[in-house]
């Protein structure tokens, strides 16, 4: 017969709270088994749920350097369009145009 565990046990293998193991029972992701007022969870299910979010954070891991990856390959629009700017510029002999800065505020100061 597999090994029950109380919601104390799998919280303290996490190192989370019982009330997150809850969450995750009621979200459907960590399966459970209740057993008369009490859920209980297989450790096959903990050991399975373990890996599952091992695979996730790989996947996870993976995604961020592709992101990385492509972003250091592709030019951002903000750098092409610097880059634009530029070209035409020395096309025309003008100076580049500088980047608009907002008006400084006064926060009601009296002068005088």
């Amino acid at each position: 017969m597999e090994r029950l565990l109380s919601i104390e046990d799998v919280a303290e293998t996490l190192g989370l709270e019982c009330k997150t193991i809850y969450r995750l029972i009621r979200s459907g992701e960590l399966p459970a088994a209740r057993v008369g007022r009490v859920h209980r969870v297989y450790r096959v299910e903990l050991e399975a749920y373990l890996e599952q979010q091992k695979h996730r954070v790989h996947e996870e891991v993976i995604r961020i350097q592709i992101d990385t990856c492509v972003a250091s390959v592709i030019p951002s629009a903000s750098s092409g369009q610097a880059l634009n700017e530029a070209q035409r510029s020395e096309r025309s002999g003008l100076r580049p145009r500088e980047p608009s800065r907002p008006m400084p505020r006064s926060f009601g100061v009296a002068s005088g």
